[in-house]
């Protein structure tokens, strides 16, 4: 009863106002009087007015004016409650604010927040690719209040070069945009990914664009086709042949890009026609007309550049008399007898093109020498046979056969094929005849040379390098017939 008599004499000194100031004639309900206001029957008494006769304060009961402290929008006249005061309006939005101490503005106010702080941790910095809130407070901007932005001329994109373009940074214009970077075309120079930037010079044709190439450090636009040229570099068509840019390679022996070396128009690869001697030069050979690339075979001396000849598929240059060969067309003579090109066809028994000291010019076999085994017998060194003598011809041929039985270990009591005079002693296996008649018994019957393997028939031994031959008997004959020359 006395908190409602309280608040019944501060409505009526007009100190508070709203519905807890209602007329409140009847009493307390405890006294049967009709409480139209702050009573059990309907009034307002939540205990918010003067509660416990401390300093009034204001509430759903007595609205609380802008400016004044509050907890709830339902506390205010305007029904706003922004940073525990009673604000004008909702005061939405970053970096406004209600109250004095965040502000400067009188409470109830909503203003922009003082420049430089944020007491509501509203801008968190962002990258600086965004251009967005720098992280370093509010703007105190009244028009517009929000986040500071990263400041104007912040780099907000790299410098790059995008398909031979150079892009320069990228920069924040100050209210929250990166602008566009400004291309810058290069040419006739790269861009180089390293700066990036247009390059200003080359150091080499990679510096320069496709269309231009590197000379003492600038980029100069490449030569047209069938101009003249020194390297590759030069030219459009990216081949420089016979001192023109030309359509290729070009670079067989059989080719050619200039009209100076054989080509049709300058600039246009040629095959050069048959006989043609090529550039760098085919020899032995020459072209054949229908490839660009020398020949590597012949069928006829006429695929040959002269004086080579075509030897079974190999063009040959002709050989001087006393070199090596294997056929006649070798050699400049057209002679080729014994493996050497000879002045003459050298024909006739005992005449040689290989002898010592005259190789290349037909000679004298030297005497008591047979080659090629032309004489039953030997040489006589003035181009003629001469019959067979111990000491030429059947000494050399026992001690080959019949050695070192008969040469060294005097097997039969004889050395006969070391010994001229053993060949003339009486055999002591062969009844009445000497040595050397009984060696022709022995060698036919097979049992000489022994275990060799020998028939003694020539043709059936042909194979056994240790058996006489059929020429091999006749040279014994012969000197046997001859009475057995020493």
């Amino acid at each position: 009863m006395k908190r409602r008599l309280v608040a019944v004499a501060l409505c009526s000194l007009g100190l508070v106002h709203g519905a807890g100031c209602g007329a409140d004639t009847g009493g307390d309900a405890g006294s049967g009087g009709a409480a139209t206001s702050g009573s059990a029957g309907g009034g307002c008494d939540d205990g918010s007015v003067g509660a416990g006769l401390i300093a009034p304060t204001c509430g759903p009961c007595a609205p609380c004016e802008q400016g004044m402290s509050c907890k709830a929008g339902s506390d205010c006249a305007s029904g706003s409650c922004v940073d525990g005061v009673c604000c004008a309006s909702a005061c939405e939005g970053s970096c406004v604010a209600c109250s004095k101490a965040k502000t400067g503005a009188a409470d109830g106010t909503c203003a922009s927040v003082k420049s430089g702080t944020d007491p509501d941790a509203e801008c968190e910095a962002s990258p600086a690719a965004t251009c967005g809130a720098s992280g370093e407070g509010c703007n105190g901007d009244a028009a517009l209040p929000g986040c500071r932005l990263h400041a104007s001329g912040t780099e907000c994109a790299p410098p790059t070069c995008i398909d031979g373009v150079a892009l320069v940074a990228s920069r924040c214009d100050g209210e929250g945009t990166c602008d566009a970077a400004l291309p810058q075309p290069c040419t006739p120079t790269i861009c180089d990914p390293v700066g990036p930037w247009c390059l200003a010079s080359c150091a080499s044709s990679a510096d320069c664009m496709a269309t231009h190439w590197c000379e003492e450090g600038a980029c100069v636009a490449r030569a047209a086709q069938g101009t003249s040229c020194s390297s590759e570099d030069e030219c459009a068509t990216g081949h420089c042949a016979d001192g023109v840019c030309c359509d290729s390679a070009c670079d067989g022996g059989c080719e050619a890009c200039a009209m100076t070396a054989g080509a049709l128009s300058d600039g246009s690869c040629t095959v050069l026609p048959k006989g043609a001697p090529g550039a760098p030069s085919c020899a032995p050979y020459v072209c054949a007309g229908n490839f660009g690339t020398c020949p590597i075979f012949c069928q006829s001396s006429g695929d040959c550049a002269s004086p080579a000849v075509c030897v079974g598929s190999s063009c040959v240059v002709p050989k001087a008399n006393g070199a090596s060969c294997k056929t006649s067309l070798e050699c400049t003579s057209g002679n080729c007898i014994d493996g050497t090109c000879c002045n003459s066809s050298c024909g006739g028994a005992c005449m040689a093109c290989d002898v010592k000291g005259a190789l290349g010019t037909c000679a004298f076999v030297p005497a008591l020498t047979d080659p090629d085994a032309e004489c039953v017998g030997h040489c006589n060194g003035a181009g003629a046979c001469a019959g067979p003598t111990y000491a030429a011809d059947l000494q050399p041929l026992f001690a080959s056969k019949c050695g070192p039985c008969h040469t060294t270990f005097k097997s039969g009591g004889t050395n006969f094929a070391a010994v001229y005079s053993d060949s003339l002693l009486t055999s002591l296996t062969c009844a009445g005849l000497d040595v050397a008649a009984c060696t022709v018994v022995r060698l036919q019957n097979g049992s000489m040379p022994k275990n060799k393997g020998c028939t003694g028939n020539p043709n059936l031994d042909a194979a056994n390098l240790d058996c006489f031959t059929e020429v091999n008997y006749a040279e014994l004959a012969a000197w046997l017939s001859a009475g057995r020359p020493k």
